[in-house]
């Protein structure tokens, strides 16, 4: 694999990314550019499931959640799962995640989405650079789902 690639486990890539904190709960946004790496790509998985957990939860908690939140809630599954089909896909563990809060939603999606790009623009291997842009596209559909 290419020492570009946005997926690459055992070297940092030269190009500059713009990494979020990654607090429980808190996207936090912060905008010092640091080398991309294999665990900044994990960060923006991770964030993928607090979204689809907190929109999974809003969905349950109303009688029509469904509605409101569901397809949001499918385009952050289907996001992640884009991730998962990389040809060299970072180790994750998505059952370990905090929910976001509701008014974090937007500001992460479209952080995410940011990040996707970037990581797809670094990607060296054709299928590290879809399966970045099939997320960033699951994430823009999220985006407009909500209004």
């Amino acid at each position: 694999m290419n020492e570009r690639s946005a997926f690459r486990t055992d070297r940092p890539m030269r190009e500059t990314y713009l990494k979020s904190v990654s607090n429980p709960g808190d996207l936090g946004i912060d905008i010092q550019g640091v080398e991309m790496s294999h665990s900044d790509l994990s960060v923006v998985y991770m964030d993928l499931a607090r979204l689809e957990k907190l929109l999974r939860e809003l969905a349950d908690q109303e009688p029509d959640g469904f509605i409101k939140w569901g397809i949001a809630e499918g385009e952050a599954s289907h996001a992640r799962h884009a991730l998962e089909t990389a040809a060299s896909r970072p180790e994750l563990l998505p059952d370990s995640v905090t929910a976001l809060a509701e008014d974090e939603i937007a500001p992460a999606a479209d952080q995410i989405a940011q990040k996707l790009i970037d990581a797809a623009d670094l990607a060296a291997d054709p299928a590290d650079k879809f399966a970045c842009l099939q997320a960033a596209l699951h994430v823009g559909r999220l985006r407009d789902a909500l209004g």
